[in-house]
């Protein structure tokens, strides 16, 4: 004799849906405004000294906009089409409008002068 299988209920779109809009509201008043935003960061480093620098500064301002790194300094390798960058770096905001503000922001734009400096880079921003 076989003890008969608990059922569970199976979470359909309604349901998820529902869980999102509950977990962006908590944090927000407009749901669209939850939605987390990358920026990838591709980064070509002549002055490596230089360039020490601007990692030393980048945390600290990237916290005070709510944003982590993802992944940095990681090597790279490429499967297809051409990798030619020294650094990849992909950052996480929990909105769009965060990831701006800390772009633009007086404290990051500083230290992107120094980025500058010791590299070329392409920032791409991700998400609505």
């Amino acid at each position: 004799s076989m003890k008969p299988r608990r059922k569970f209920p199976v979470p359909n779109w309604r349901t998820c849906i529902f869980v999102l809009f509950i977990s962006c509201s908590s944090n927000s008043k407009e749901t669209l405004d939850c939605m987390p935003a990358y920026i990838l960061a591709e980064v070509a480093i002549h002055d490596a000294t230089i360039y020490e620098e601007y990692k030393k500064r980048t945390p600290e301002i990237l916290e005070a906009f709510e944003g982590k790194f993802l992944l940095r300094g990681l090597p790279v390798h490429a499967l297809e089409g051409n990798w030619d960058h020294d650094r990849l770096v992909l950052l996480e905001f929990p909105t769009r409008e965060k990831a701006l503000a800390w772009y633009h922001s007086t404290e990051y734009q500083e230290a992107k002068g120094i980025r500058d400096e010791a590299s070329n880079a392409r920032f791409l921003l991700i998400g609505e």
